[in-house]
């Protein structure tokens, strides 16, 4: 009952979250206008594609910490707040060099809405290392409470923000404004020893996550990149359209996650329990299909509803959006599974995205062209697994 209590606490954060999230996507849909809205979206992928590093450290702080001693637990998140603060430090860094070319490729009107992004990667960084750190304690409830926080302050002041002028710079500082208050709560409420000379915890947890982070990354990649290639290679109006669709795939990772590491979990302690590791992929088929079922059937009233009537058009590729979310779902579904069973191998994990890159510099010019690519992508996934191993060829994970 204890251990129920603690996934119902934690998914009703997680939950909280995702609504709050969500709702502040469609506000800002009907304050920026489709084409603004597409600038915003491709600024969001662009951000998922720097925070792919944050996804470990909220595994590895939650292992970590969970299993220490208490007079311990201090001197370990500074470890890690420390590789948060340096790698986030890095790519806030890079992104401020880039800033201008970036702005012209996204035609951006000016290099504050990518410095806006930049401003999101260093408190993400933190935020992900106290989750886990908070999850290790057990502090569900604060966990909970902090994480609606976050999101409830990002709602609150990006609309006074996008109200006084919706612009995309103001729609993503309520994200940073929203982060920057939780981080700063966190540090003061449970300050981390930076007396750090070695990492050796840090080096031992992040070696021990690198094939999930190798699958999150390469999932992740699948899902943001095309949205920013998108902002380059469609027009304004298009960009809106896909960055509509983009938003709607918030509906299917939350579910997928709270289905997967669940599965990994039980997967390490019974290796051969296939059958629950099908039962998965069928719960992600049956999402999908859902999904698509809606997208035949009324699309039109979904996009009306959610994003005004500007969006409309959008609920075109719907169905078809549908289907590939459905099928990478099942691919990361099928690729946990072999990270418990340890037969993953690394160019079971570039063929998706080698596919992923080559389709979108051919084919990624119209909105049909970006699904077929992210759809082919995840299918060469499902070709090259059986190929390597009926070849032999090693796994490494």
């Amino acid at each position: 009952m204890r251990f129920l209590k603690r996934v119902g606490i934690f998914s009703f954060g997680q939950l909280m979250a995702a609504v709050l999230s969500f709702v502040y996507t469609l506000l800002a849909a009907r304050m920026l206008g489709v084409e603004k809205y597409g600038l915003f979206q491709a600024c969001l992928g662009l951000y998922g594609l720097t925070t792919v590093f944050s996804l470990p450290l909220n595994l590895a702080a939650l292992h970590c910490v969970g299993q220490s001693h208490e007079a311990q637990r201090s001197r370990m998140l500074g470890e890690f707040v420390w590789i948060a603060c340096a790698v986030s430090g890095i790519i806030t860094l890079c992104l401020f060099l880039f800033a201008p070319w970036i702005r012209m490729k996204f035609d951006a009107s000016s290099n504050a809405t990518v410095i806006s992004v930049a401003s999101l990667v260093l408190p993400t960084a933190i935020l992900t290392t106290y989750f886990g750190y908070l999850q290790a304690r057990h502090k569900y409830w604060f966990f909970a409470w902090v994480r609606s926080l976050q999101f409830a302050l990002g709602l609150g002041v990006g609309y006074l923000l996008m109200r006084e002028s919706p612009s995309v710079f103001h729609a993503i500082m309520g994200y940073v404004a929203g982060m920057s208050a939780v981080t700063v709560y966190l540090l003061i409420k449970f300050p981390p020893d930076l007396r750090v000379k070695r990492f050796d915890h840090v080096r031992k947890e992040l070696s021990a996550v690198a094939w999930i982070l190798g699958v999150l990354g390469t999932t992740l990649m699948i899902e943001n990149l095309p949205m920013v290639v998108g902002r380059v290679r469609l027009d304004s109006v298009e960009s809106g359209h896909y960055g509509a669709l983009f938003n709607l795939r918030n509906t299917f990772r939350p579910f997928a996650m709270a289905v997967i590491f669940p599965l990994y979990s039980h997967l390490l302690e019974n290796k051969h329990d296939t059958k629950l590791m099908k039962k998965a992929m069928g719960l992600m088929a049956l999402q999908g299909g859902a999904f698509v079922l809606a997208g035949i059937l009324m699309p039109e009233f979904i996009f009306r509803t959610l994003y005004g009537e500007a969006f409309v058009r959008a609920s075109d590729y719907m169905a078809s959006y549908g289907g590939v979310m459905m099928l990478l779902m099942i691919a990361m579904t099928h690729m946990f599974y072999q990270i418990a069973m340890r037969t993953l191998n690394l160019i079971e994990l570039a063929v998706p995205v080698v596919v992923l890159v080559a389709g979108i510099i051919f084919f990624g010019n119209t909105i049909n062209g970006i699904l077929w690519v992210q759809l082919c992508s995840s299918i060469s996934y499902f070709v090259a697994a059986p190929m390597l191993q009926a070849a032999g060829y090693p796994a490494k994970s």
